[in-house]
């Protein structure tokens, strides 16, 4: 199926957008590093888990982590994909809250709460935020390090219920009720 073909292809560029670095650098500017570090190498590793697969609804997680030599440390990053096979497109995270619910709120005032976050500086989304995936209890959020921690904190990770949402979800749509919410 076309819609199938396009899932395949959305996971390969996330499987090799990373990977495109080479790895062992070899232009003139980066040669001292090479020189430094004779023995290192650029490091690439993709992980994923499927958080939810039924007839109608893929979440994937992709854990991601890259070294480039020369640098401090290595970096954690994450991708996902959450994709509605009935439509063929991925699905938006809008679509599962009711029209004009205030979704963002809920989830920036919901993630503050249980993170350690500085109590003057709490999460507040203007955007969906990126990495966030559908699982069978209800919504994954992941914070890569470095986003809004110092990186050697790393991920974090804020599991928000259905129960919890439950006044602003769209409990009409079919995704949801196949899930029994």
């Amino acid at each position: 199926d076309r819609h199938i073909r396009k899932l395949n292809r959305r996971i390969k560029e996330i499987a090799t957008e990373q990977s495109m670095q080479p790895l062992y650098v070899t232009t003139k500017a980066l040669e001292p590093l090479n020189k430094m570090h004779s023995d290192a190498f650029n490091d690439e590793h993709l992980d994923y888990q499927v958080l939810l697969a039924t007839d109608s609804l893929l979440s994937i997680y992709f854990d991601g982590y890259s070294y480039s030599i020369g640098a401090a440390h290595g970096s954690q990053y994450s991708r996902v994909i959450n994709y509605d096979l009935a439509a063929g497109k991925e699905l938006k995270l809008a679509r599962l809250f009711k029209p004009g619910a205030k979704y963002l709120e809920f989830i920036s005032r919901y993630c503050s709460n249980r993170l350690p976050l500085d109590p003057d500086r709490p999460l507040e989304f203007t955007k969906d935020p990126a990495s966030w995936n559908i699982t069978p209890e209800g919504l994954n959020f992941t914070f890569d390090h470095c986003e809004f921690f110092a990186c050697s904190e790393g991920t974090k990770q804020v599991k928000i219920p259905f129960a919890a949402m439950k006044e602003i979800l769209n409990t009409e749509m079919s995704l949801l009720k196949e899930l029994g919410v």
